[in-house]
């Protein structure tokens, strides 16, 4: 089980008391483990256990706790030969080896990665001698520790069925410290009549009017709603916000969840060649189960409509440690009606710096021709990536017309050279981000993509002031947002064009199990 809770629940205690009910009255010879991030936490948790012992009524039966071999770190149910043995993250080779049946894993939201070992490694460690039978116990529990962790990878998988855990989570409201009766029924009555929509979403989520009264005056105690939601969440997604400083109010995130949805489509796109005049013949796409190209709409070739489409690359590397590089494709048509874009399509992969370029190019041709915007440098040398800045886009320009540039027309005018591409440095990034975090408060774009989503949350202001994905996580997806989303402010509305045109190359094929 993934448990996630706020603050004073006793998860930690009610976990070694389910696994102490086991090794008392079900189980005898039924090792178990505690680990938290450090030894002494680890001892702390066990001595609810002793003090259980102490106090078990001896008329059910005696518990006696002692140490092990002499061992401090081990204790023994002496009468059930169940053995009880701590450890931490710190120090996971300090961990018993043996038989172990339960482990009870605390704070995990805490446990960090280092060049010497991984949570991952260490619970795998400690996992592998636990069987998949009756009455063996597993618990993962933690306050949420911020997005983009072990922890936060773990509860995700768990909620969306991708692991052997169950999800839990206890919000602040069914925790019984958490109420402030009313003084009377008038002030009651004032509150229900004061009640803001915030308190009236926790009130139908399972809050009580005393609880809620309760937490409207622990409000005043911080200076912004998400450090109250990150102490006290009322739902998960309130627990696992970062706890550092988000780039974008996690509430204006959560928005766009409910617009997410699986893809209609899976699989790759294809054509003659993967270069050269030849990438654009024959453009087709191919559904397979392992592909890279997300698809939620295809390409409409009924009409012919100018400026619907917009195509954005975030160029990344060819080695799989590498950035991802990530094509987004955005759908501009709802604003001939004024409605907002839609971001209908993801292309993230690993390949080549050229090549990329021209998946990019055949991506944007196959999407009705569609604009097309390169993160320029994003070209520059990587490692053994090279240097193609100028060889790519000059090849790339001979063969494709509609290519963004950052040039002043003026200046084009004035015989000066175009120069295509989105170019991103500081200034560029914090325009992103504030065009983003105006798109996101305002729903003013919507998003498919839970991927992309995952990304902006945990995208952060740095202490040196940059920004950057939190360690360990990627931020290709929401940078190729940012550019085709920035980039779409810059085109024309998109308009209707009557006359008869030949429809853009490319066709989809399309086997019955992707309909």
């Amino acid at each position: 089980r993934s448990l996630v809770k706020a603050r004073q629940w006793g998860g930690s205690t009610v976990t070694q008391m389910l696994m102490a009910w086991v090794q008392i009255f079900h189980r005898s010879g039924w090792n178990s483990v505690i680990v938290s991030d450090v030894e002494e936490q680890s001892r702390t948790i066990r001595s609810m256990y002793s003090r259980m012992a102490l106090r078990h009524p001896v008329e059910i039966c005696p518990v006696r706790f002692c140490n092990f071999e002499g061992s401090s770190k081990n204790k023994m149910l002496v009468d059930r030969d169940c053995v009880v043995s701590i450890g931490s993250m710190q120090k996971p080779d300090s961990l018993r080896a043996g038989d172990i049946k339960m482990a009870h894993l605390s704070e995990v939201g805490l446990w960090k990665r280092t060049k010497e070992k991984s949570p991952e490694d260490v619970i795998q460690t400690i996992l592998g001698s636990v069987p998949r039978e009756p009455f063996t116990v597993v618990v993962l529990e933690s306050t949420a520790k911020g997005i983009g962790n072990f922890f936060h990878d773990t509860w995700c998988d768990a909620v969306d069925g991708k692991s052997a855990y169950t999800p839990l989570f206890v919000p602040w409201f069914e925790i019984d410290i958490y109420y402030k009766p009313f003084i009377n029924e008038k002030q009651k009555i004032e509150f229900i009549q004061s009640m803001t929509r915030d308190e009236l979403t926790r009130f139908y989520a399972g809050a009580t009017l005393e609880g809620l009264n309760w937490y409207r005056e622990k409000r005043r105690e911080y200076s912004t709603d998400w450090q109250m939601c990150s102490e006290f969440p009322s739902t998960a997604d309130e627990a696992f916000q970062t706890t550092g400083r988000p780039a974008h109010d996690p509430l204006y995130v959560r928005q766009q969840r409910p617009f997410v949805r699986e893809p209609l489509y899976v699989g790759e796109l294809l054509a003659d060649a993967t270069y050269g005049p030849e990438a654009l013949q024959n453009l087709h796409f191919v559904p397979t189960a392992t592909g890279d190209f997300h698809l939620w709409k295809l390409p409409d070739t009924s009409r012919r409509i100018a400026n619907r489409y917009a195509v954005a690359l975030d160029i990344g590397g060819r080695s799989p440690n590498a950035d991802w590089s990530v094509i987004s494709v955005l759908d501009r048509i709802a604003m001939m009606d004024g409605g907002v874009e839609e971001c209908i399509a993801t292309y993230r992969f690993h390949l080549d710096q050229d090549l990329t370029v021209w998946r990019a190019v055949q991506v944007a041709e196959w999407y009705c021709h569609a604009l097309l915007a390169v993160e320029a440098n994003s070209l520059n040398p990587k490692g053994q990536e090279g240097d193609h800045t100028l060889t790519i886009l000059d090849t790339i320009k001979e063969h494709y017309d509609n290519l963004f540039s950052r040039s002043d027309p003026t200046r084009i005018r004035e015989g000066q050279p175009v120069k295509y591409g989105f170019h991103t440095n500081a200034a560029s990034k914090t325009d992103l981000v504030t065009q983003m975090t105006k798109r996101l408060r305002e729903i003013l774009y919507i998003e498919r993509d839970k991927r992309a989503l995952d990304e902006i949350g945990w995208y952060e202001l740095k202490p040196d002031g940059s920004y950057g994905a939190v360690d360990g996580k990627h931020d290709d997806i929401y940078m190729s947002r940012g550019i085709v989303l920035k980039v779409s402010q810059l085109m024309d509305l998109p308009v209707e064009i009557r006359q008869s045109i030949k429809p853009p190359p490319g066709n989809v094929i399309l086997s019955e199990a992707s309909m």
